[in-house]
């Protein structure tokens, strides 16, 4: 039987745009209660006023997700709000442009700590509340640059390997101390036509191979799939596992050579995102 989603209690981090916000009005359509937190307060009373419009009620939280005792404050008051917490969807993301040494380090600190750290911090401190529902899950965003080192992401692709290993150790960990909850789930997307990594592409046979995702709510029906078959892996598109196939059979040399021959290596060349440089 698959996860039910009917007055669900869910948290999302980074709720109130992009992949957050397709997500949210995806889980609202199917029934679940949302507590959605964002940074950015215009943006999170602007989704607030298009929930209401669309006969929808959230609780919201304006919350730095790296300001710990701020988050401490935010889970209270959400899982309050919701009477508990069935799903947590770490999805608050940050991305800084540039190659490694040519940057100062602080950006790439904040890189590890928005998309790492924090992310592991909620996990810890919502795990309690977790395990005391009868059906939970933690689903954490990371990418398809956490399944294949990506040039000018650096310190990006260590925090989402570190997103996957976290999330893989942490599932072990759970099931060896005896509980079935929560599970959890790790999403990889490739680059997306729009948001974040708008102009960042794979080109030649890298582009046929593993193409572009065409919208943030593909993400977003990804995330709600993979919670209602209580999937632990996601990869978006489907190709982007054939780097763990090729890095398992080629020899290192070869598979490098075959990065390099689906131009991952440049694929960062055309960024533009969304007003996440660091410039």
């Amino acid at each position: 039987m698959g996860f039910t989603f009917q007055d669900s209690r869910v948290i999302i981090t980074g709720g109130a745009g992009g992949i957050g916000r397709e997500t949210s009005l995806l889980l609202l359509g199917l029934g679940a209660r949302l507590a959605v937190w964002d940074f950015n307060k215009d943006a999170l009373d602007a989704f607030q006023q298009e929930c209401a419009n669309l006969g929808y009620s959230i609780h919201c939280e304006i919350c730095d997700v790296t300001d710990y005792p701020e988050v401490d404050r935010a889970l209270a008051r959400s899982v309050e709000a919701l009477s508990g917490l069935d799903v947590l969807i770490n999805n608050a993301g940050y991305v800084a442009n540039g190659f490694f040494q040519e940057r100062e380090f602080h950006f790439w600190s904040r890189t590890l700590t928005i998309n790492l750290e924090a992310l592991m911090y909620l996990s810890y401190q919502s795990l309690e509340t977790l395990e005391k529902s009868s059906d939970s899950r933690i689903v954490n965003i990371s990418s398809a640059a956490g399944v294949i080192g990506t040039a000018g992401l650096a310190a990006y692709s260590a925090a989402k390997w570190g997103v996957w290993g976290f999330s893989e150790a942490l599932r072990q960990e759970i099931h060896t101390r005896g509980n079935t909850n929560p599970g959890v789930t790790t999403i990889h997307p490739s680059y997306l036509a729009k948001g974040m990594f708008e102009g960042a592409r794979l080109k030649g046979l890298g582009a046929l191979i593993v193409p572009l995702v065409k919208s943030h709510k593909d993400v977003a029906k990804a995330i709600v799939r993979s919670i209602r078959k209580r999937k632990n892996r996601v990869m978006l598109p489907r190709s982007v596992a054939s780097a763990i196939f090729f890095r398992a059979i080629l020899p290192d040399s070869w598979f490098q050579g075959f990065t390099r021959l689906l131009n991952v290596h440049s694929s960062m060349s055309g960024w533009k995102g969304q007003g996440r440089s660091i410039d």
